[in-house]
């Protein structure tokens, strides 16, 4: 069993850890936008050599 001031060191761990997985959440948001933007970048270059 485990006692209180375990508990209480877990809990706040688990709290850590999803707070640092929401921040990766949010920079591999952004990181897929800006592949998305450098994707349509290298399209548009492909075009316009392409004519």
């Amino acid at each position: 069993m485990i006692n209180g001031a375990g508990q209480d060191y877990i809990t706040r761990q688990i709290e850590q850890l999803e707070r640092e997985i929401t921040t990766l959440k949010e920079e591999i948001t952004e990181y897929q936008a800006n592949v998305d933007r450098l994707q349509a970048a290298i399209d548009a270059a492909e075009d316009a050599l392409a004519e």
